[in-house]
C-alpha cells in the first residue's frame, strides 16, 4: 500500500487527503495546531451570534470547489448572499460612499474627485505597457486608469484581498488575470468589454474586476468552518493533530522520511507539503536549499478579526451592504469591516447584528501585537462616527494572524519558479502552499484537486 504523508491539516491538505480517499493509499494528515482547518473557523458565541474567523464565502464560480462540495454532500447546506449585501462601500470624507455599478453612477459617485472619473474612460486611448517590466500593483493601475483610482479604488481592494501595499505587490502576481486582459485586448476597457460581450452571447457574466466568470458570494448555514468541519469529520481515521513535522529527509531506500517533533519518524512513500511559506522553507532546507531561500524572501501581512455583536438600535447606520473597505490614505488604521449579519443567515439573533473588522496589514504590522483592550479601543473609536454607534458592543471575539496572507511582491513569480526548480528532482514531493499557488481558498482548492490527480497517476 502506498504511504501518503501530507504536512499540514488546513483546507489544502484536507481536500487533498479526501480526493484519495477511493485510492490504495494510506494517506495521514499531521498537522501542527490542535485542530484542523487553517484559518477557515466559525465559532458560535455566547448569545446567538456567529463569529468568522478567517474568510466569510467563497465565490460559487469554480468547479474545483463545487466538485468538492458536493461529494461531501454539502450542496443543501449552501446559502447564497444575500440581495442587502450587493453594495460595496468605500470609506472617504468620512463616511462611507457607496461603490458605484454603472458608468453614470460612477461620473457622478463623490468616491473620486471629478478629474480622476473623468480619467478612467481615457484608458480606452492608453497604449500598452513597458515590455518585460514587471509593474506594481500602483504602477499599472495609475498608468491604465489614473492615480484616483489607484488611490483610491483599488488600493481600497487590495486592503480588502491581501491587506496588502499596492507599492510592493507585483501585479503579474496578484492579479493574472488583468495582465492578461491588456496584452490580449491592448487595454481594460476594450477587454471587458470584448469579454462581455462574448459572454453574453454565451449567457454568461463576468466581474468587472478580475474578468473572471462572476460568482456568487455564498457560504454554509453554519458558516463557512462547516466545509473544514466535514472535511476533518470524514478524515478522522487519518489526521494526527498536534503533530508538527520539523524534518524532512530522503529515506534509505527511497521515499522519505518525516521527523516529528518529539522525535518520532514516519515514512512515506510521497510527501505533500500544505504549509505557509515559513515552516515550508524550513522542512526543505536540507533536500532543497534553493527552495527554502526563496520561500524565506515571501512577506506576509498579520491580520487581526475583531468581532463585535450590537443590539441594533445601538448601530444608526443601515448596514444595508457587504461591508466596507479603506483605503489607505483615508486615516484609518482599520482596513474594512463586513456586515456578517447582513450578508448571512445566522450571524445574529433578531435584534442584533454582527459585523467583523479587520485591522493591521502590511501598513500596520504592528497592530498584531497590541493588547485586546487597544485593538477594541482603536476600533471601536474609528466605527463610532462612519456606522454611527450608540453604545458600546455586547461582546468582541479577537482573533490573530501573525502569518496571515503571503504578500505576492515584485519577483514572486521568479520566486515561485526557483522553487519548483529546486523540489522537480525530488519525485514524490508535492507542493499546496497558498505562499505560491493563490490566496483564495478557491485556488487552493484548484492546486489541492491538481496535486492529488498528480499523485493518482
Amino acid at each position: 500500500m502506498k504511504r501518503i504523508a501530507i504536512i499540514g491539516g488546513g483546507v489544502s491538505g484536507l481536500a487533498i487527503a479526501w480526493h484519495l480517499r477511493d485510492l490504495d493509499v494510506e494517506a495521514r494528515i499531521y498537522e501542527a495546531a490542535g485542530r484542523a482547518g487553517g484559518k477557515i473557523q466559525s465559532e458560535a458565541l455566547q448569545g446567538g451570534f456567529l463569529a468568522e474567523a478567517g474568510p466569510n464565502g467563497y465565490l460559487n464560480s469554480e468547479p474545483a470547489t463545487e466538485r468538492l462540495i458536493a461529494s461531501l454532500d454539502l450542496v443543501d447546506a449552501l446559502e447564497p448572499a444575500s440581495a442587502r449585501s450587493d453594495t460595496r462601500f468605500v470609506y472617504g470624507h468620512g463616511r462611507l460612499i457607496p461603490v458605484p455599478t454603472k458608468p453614470l453612477a460612477f461620473l457622478t459617485s463623490p468616491l473620486l474627485p471629478l478629474a480622476g472619473r473623468l480619467r478612467v474612460p481615457l484608458e480606452l486611448f492608453r497604449g500598452p505597457g513597458p515590455e518585460g517590466e514587471e509593474e506594481t500593483v500602483r504602477q499599472f493601475v495609475r498608468r491604465r486608469l489614473g492615480v484616483h483610482m489607484a488611490d483610491v479604488m483599488i488600493d481600497a481592494m487590495v486592503s480588502g484581498i491581501y491587506a496588502g501595499d499596492i507599492d510592493a505587490l507585483s501585479m503579474k502576481a496578484a492579479f493574472p488575470r488583468l495582465v492578461e486582459i491588456e496584452a490580449t485586448y491592448g487595454g481594460l476597457l476594450k477587454g471587458m468589454r470584448q469579454i462581455t460581450k462574448a459572454r453574453k452571447a454565451a449567457g454568461e457574466t463576468h466581474t468587472a474586476v478580475t474578468g473572471q466568470p462572476r460568482g456568487r458570494l455564498t457560504a454554509f448555514k453554519g458558516g463557512m468552518g462547516a466545509l473544514t468541519t466535514q472535511l476533518a469529520a470524514r478524515l478522522e481515521d487519518q489526521i494526527e493533530l498536534g503533530r508538527a513535522a520539523v524534518k524532512l529527509a530522503r529515506g534509505a531506500g527511497g521515499g522519505y522520511q518525516v521527523t516529528l517533533e518529539g522525535g518520532a519518524v514516519v515514512e512515506a512513500d510521497e510527501v505533500v507539503l500544505a504549509l505557509p511559506a515559513p515552516p515550508l522553507a524550513a522542512l526543505l532546507e536540507e533536500l532543497a536549499p534553493a527552495a527554502a531561500e526563496a520561500l524565506r524572501a515571501i512577506p506576509y501581512a498579520s491580520v487581526v478579526v475583531l468581532g463585535l455583536a450590537f443590539r441594533r438600535e445601538d448601530v444608526g447606520h443601515s448596514l444595508d451592504g457587504f461591508g466596507f473597505l479603506a483605503p489607505r490614505h483615508a486615516g484609518l488604521r482599520s482596513l474594512g469591516v463586513r456586515f456578517s449579519s447582513s450578508t448571512f443567515s445566522g450571524r445574529a439573533p433578531e435584534g442584533h447584528v454582527f459585523f467583523e473588522a479587520l485591522i493591521g496589514g502590511a501598513h500596520d504590522p504592528e497592530a498584531v501585537t497590541l493588547s485586546d483592550d487597544d485593538l477594541r479601543q482603536i476600533v471601536l473609536d474609528e466605527l463610532r462616527g462612519p456606522l454611527d454607534l450608540k453604545a458600546d458592543p455586547l461582546s468582541v471575539v479577537i482573533y490573530r494572524y501573525t502569518h496571515a496572507i503571503p504578500q505576492y511582491t515584485l519577483g514572486h513569480l521568479e520566486r515561485v519558479a526557483q522553487v519548483e526548480a529546486a523540489v522537480e528532482p525530488l519525485e514524490g514531493l508535492h507542493l499546496a502552499s497558498n505562499a505560491l499557488y493563490g490566496i483564495a481558498m478557491n485556488l487552493c482548492l484548484v492546486r489541492a484537486e491538481a496535486v492529488a490527480t498528480r499523485i493518482k497517476h
